[in-house]
């Protein structure tokens, strides 16, 4: 058996395909899963969810989406870093074949 693991992102989907054990999904911008900076309190809230599914999630796989919400209206926010990262590239020229592998492997 491996070592739990919990990952918390704003990129879920991805993050699922690619095959994370358990998923404590924020929607949030990329680059700020834990709030805006010098929140402490929120940084603090969110840290301690997403800690709390090691005793929830019970099966690889797990997507929990945190209770959290942006504290600005999303027309007024900027979700992705200008350029984004490159991963993000990476992603969009793979993401069917990633999609594919992770139907495989939960079909086995």
């Amino acid at each position: 058996m491996g070592i739990p693991t919990v990952v918390l992102s704003s990129i879920w989907s991805f993050q699922r395909v690619s095959g994370t054990p358990r998923l404590a999904a924020i929607e949030f911008p990329m680059g700020r899963p834990l709030g805006e900076a010098g929140d402490a309190r929120i940084h603090r809230e969110i840290l301690l969810a997403t800690l709390a599914l090691f005793d929830q999630a019970l099966e690889p796989g797990w997507v929990e989406h945190l209770p959290f919400k942006w504290p600005h209206p999303p027309e007024e926010t900027v979700w992705l870093p200008d350029p984004p990262p490159p991963y993000l590239l990476i992603i969009r020229e793979t993401w069917r074949e990633m999609v594919a592998r992770a139907e495989k492997r939960s079909r086995r």
